[in-house]
């Protein structure tokens, strides 16, 4: 299920796979979220993958797919992993030196499931 509400083109900084959660590199060009932490802009869901200096449509609103990295089951918060792929958030923190850790963003909604290496479809927030 592929429903953009909001795309905008960017410039590929480097290589982005299909299906992968993208961050904002500087004005104008993106790149594969390569962190779990860093700030999610949108999805590159586009096939064939993308190479440095490719020109890309990123949806920013909407429902995007995203290949997903762990088995995911709809309804469940999405955040992306250090390879820009869909996962879960991870467990509550219970020892109050790991709540200093800087957390995943929740990127979306998943509105399907999917096993790892299947696209599944997420609502973006």
């Amino acid at each position: 299920m592929h429903n953009p509400e909001l795309t905008k083109t960017f410039a590929a900084a480097g290589p982005i796979g299909a299906y992968r959660f993208v961050t904002l590199q500087n004005e104008g060009v993106i790149a594969q979220v390569s962190e779990a932490t860093q700030p999610v802009l949108g999805v590159m869901d586009r096939l064939p993958a993308a190479s440095a200096g490719d020109r890309v449509d990123v949806v920013l609103l909407g429902i995007a797919e995203v290949e997903a990295a762990v088995a995911i089951t709809a309804p469940a918060l999405v955040v992306s992993d250090a390879e820009g792929k869909a996962s879960l958030p991870a467990a509550a923190v219970t020892e109050p030196e790991e709540a200093a850790a800087p957390a995943a963003q929740v990127v979306g909604l998943a509105l399907t499931s999917a096993q790892p290496g299947e696209v599944v479809s997420i609502l973006l927030r």
